[in-house]
């Protein structure tokens, strides 16, 4: 049953074409789009530099300069204007508050209910100007609880990112953050497992990034600013950084143990493109016992972790997602119009190969017809074609005479019998000159010569003695004497029947 499913889920794929959805990220200092690829369209990588002051701290401060370089990007993806690209889009953590919690197991059948009405009571900002949305992490049946995880948003920092999205013709099928697209892209590369709790640092242009994995998910993040770690002036001071970021992760892994006392973290990976071995050192000689890997932005970002859950069927997809309603529905539209776009190209393509097809099999048997009537000697020159007239009207002349003589043999093999009674009846005493059978009215007519008129007319009463014939007939004027002294005469009969 199994494998009858999955054969009937790939004739589906084959049908019906998968509606791409890529991944797009913005933060303080960039764009960039990552799409994973399939078939002969292979994986693409686009990063576009945003000019300062366009993303602040994680927010929209230049929203016309953002969707410009958001315009910029849609023309380097397509060469169609008009063309909805499907994004998950990813946004800084700088201002993403969250809040690891739990429910009771019973409260799985009313799982949306209760996580809704619990994401309520801990929000930290206003519920009615944020969007908030929740994850499962894991059923933890010791404790018979489900452990969640919630993320919240305020409304005007997250609609100014959609808004240029929007109005670069991007269409938004979800909003998540950073540190969840980085677990998800760190989990694609094998450089930390869903088996084991991890912690990712992420340092870019913003600031400082720290999430925590837990069952191959998020379970909380942090992030800390880079004026943290400066002197009063623009200059980092790197014993105050060095010393800062193990005291931040060493704070991260004692909130992880507090609350999953079963495992402990042992795992960091940095991902970054300077003090990457600065930090690695920091962290193993503040950290025994902690085992630490480096990645750049190349191998792992957010932007690729956005675009594998594109690749995610809507309906499934349970991980969280911050964009208002009328975001998703703009999304949703814009892909029933790409969906019906692809049926309708691929009709016309179907019945446009068909067409020429039947057009080209029409021309092919046209030319086979003149090649076949150029090499037919009947028909290749005037000598041939008067030959064949005259071998044609001899052959009808023939068919002609054949149904003639089969005519006359069937009319002859019938009037043998009347001829030869007729012989008879003559017994010797007249002489047959003529005679004539019409098979069709059944007249005979008998011309004879005789010695006398007696003898003649002794004929014509034999023949009215026999039953066969009837209306049997010697006019007078039919007599003809001959110069040899003989008589010709006519006798008229009709016959009754032709078996008797």
């Amino acid at each position: 049953m199994k494998n009858f499913l999955n054969k009937v889920n790939n004739l589906i794929d084959r049908l019906v074409p998968k509606l791409e959805v890529s991944g797009l990220e913005v933060s303080d200092g960039l764009v960039r789009f990552y799409d994973i690829g399939r078939g002969k369209h292979k994986a693409r990588h686009i990063l576009l530099r945003l000019a300062p002051g366009v993303v602040v701290r994680g927010k929209v401060v230049n929203q016309e300069a953002l969707q410009d370089t958001l315009l910029e990007l849609h023309k380097r993806v397509s060469s169609n204007p008009k063309k909805l690209i499907s994004v998950v889009a990813s946004i800084p953590i700088n201002n993403i508050y969250i809040q690891p919690f739990n429910l009771p197991i019973l409260a799985k059948d009313n799982l949306k209910e209760s996580a809704e009405l619990n994401m309520r009571m801990i929000s930290p900002i206003d519920v009615s100007k944020a969007y908030y949305d929740w994850q499962e992490m894991e059923e933890n049946l010791s404790k018979d609880q489900l452990d969640m995880v919630a993320a919240f948003v305020a409304k005007d920092v997250a609609d100014k990112f959609i808004e240029a999205l929007q109005g670069a013709n991007f269409g938004v099928a979800a909003m998540e953050f950073s540190s969840l697209g980085l677990i998800r892209a760190a989990l694609k590369n094998g450089l930390i497992s869903a088996d084991t709790p991890s912690l990712l640092l992420q340092m870019d242009q913003g600031g400082l990034g720290f999430a925590v994995s837990h069952m191959g998910g998020l379970y909380f993040h942090h992030f800390t600013e880079w004026d943290r770690y400066m002197n009063g002036g623009k200059n980092i001071d790197v014993v105050k950084f060095k010393e800062g970021v193990v005291d931040e992760v060493r704070k991260l892994i004692n909130f992880y143990l507090t609350n999953f006392k079963t495992g402990d973290i042992k795992n960091i990976l940095i991902v970054a493109e300077n003090f990457t071995e600065e930090v690695k050192t920091a962290l193993q000689s503040g950290l025994p016992g902690i085992q630490v890997q480096t990645a750049n932005f190349n191998e792992v970002n957010s932007a690729h972790g956005a675009a594998l859950r594109g690749r995610i069927t809507r309906s499934q997809d349970a991980s969280i997602s911050l964009a208002n309603l009328s975001a998703i529905d703009v999304f949703r539209k814009g892909q029933i119009a790409d969906f019906v776009s692809i049926w309708r190209n691929l009709t016309f393509t179907t019945f446009g190969f068909l067409l020429l097809v039947f057009l080209g099999s029409a021309l092919l048997l046209q030319q086979t017809a003149e090649r076949v009537k150029e090499s037919d000697p009947f028909t290749s020159g005037g000598e041939n074609s008067v030959e064949l007239v005259r071998l044609e009207k001899q052959a009808a002349e023939f068919n002609s005479n054949v149904k003639m003589l089969q005519a006359l043999s069937s009319k002859a093999g019938a009037a043998y019998p009347i001829a030869n009674k007729l012989t008879t009846l003559m017994g010797g005493s007249v002489s047959l000159r003529r005679m004539t059978i019409a098979m069709s009215s059944g007249n005979v007519t008998i011309g004879g010569s005789a010695n006398a008129e007696e003898l003649a007319r002794g004929f014509k009463d034999r023949i009215q003695s026999d039953d066969q014939f009837v209306e049997v007939e010697l006019p007078l004027q039919d007599f003809k004497p001959q110069i040899n002294g003989k008589i010709d005469f006519l006798v008229r009969a009709k016959l009754k029947d032709f078996d008797s």
